[in-house]
């Protein structure tokens, strides 16, 4: 009687080795083929994404008051928060504003990470330095000249009563409309600001 013992020995050791290393593959495509049944929470905003992501050209800008002149240097190194204002400050001015404010003061200890810009759109606009050192202060006041503003232009959309997001990089990454609700800007800095090594 013959000996079968080595080659089936043989046999289930190749039959081990081939699982060791194609059951791993086939658990890969799986988890590949499924992937389209898992939101994928990650990749969620709530503003529009603008891609690829615009780099802010340089640029020198009129401060109000005292706040000098506004360069693209204070643009770089934290996130921004930036509303480009019409000719006056009107109810709409107003209310976003606040709600960038409540934004900023609920991210809680990444606040430091966070700046506010409120960029004029027209050389003769009205701004009341009182008001902004009263109900923003630390909020950046420029005046934003057309060369600027061509750059916050987005879809061919003036930006005129819009919120941009701009990271620490000088990107320009989001756009949120007037009417957007302040939760979509809360919930997508909260994400970026989790998920960045950077800012």
């Amino acid at each position: 009687m013959n000996d079968t013992s080595p080659p089936r020995r043989g046999r289930l050791m190749l039959v081990g080795l081939a699982a060791f290393f194609i059951l791993p593959l086939v658990a890969a495509w799986w988890m590949y083929a499924s992937v389209e049944a898992v939101p994928d929470t990650e990749v969620v905003s709530h503003g529009t994404l603008i891609r690829p992501a615009r780099p802010l050209g340089d640029f020198e800008l009129a401060g109000i008051a005292e706040n000098g002149r506004l360069t693209d240097e204070a643009l770089h190194g934290r996130w921004a928060i930036v509303y480009v204002g019409g000719s006056d400050c009107d109810r709409t001015c107003v209310d976003t504003l606040w709600e960038a404010r409540q934004v900023h003061t609920r991210l809680g200890r990444d606040a430091s990470r966070i700046q506010r810009v409120y960029l004029l759109a027209h050389a003769d606009a009205v701004a009341d330095p009182a008001f902004f050192a009263r109900e923003h202060a630390g909020m950046l006041l420029a005046r934003a000249d057309d060369g600027l503003l061509t750059q916050f232009t987005v879809g061919g959309e003036a930006p005129v009563g819009q919120v941009f997001l701009v990271d620490p990089l000088g990107n320009l990454m989001m756009r949120y409309t007037a009417d957007a609700p302040p939760e979509a800007l809360y919930d997508d800095l909260k994400r970026l600001l989790r998920i960045s090594r950077i800012g």
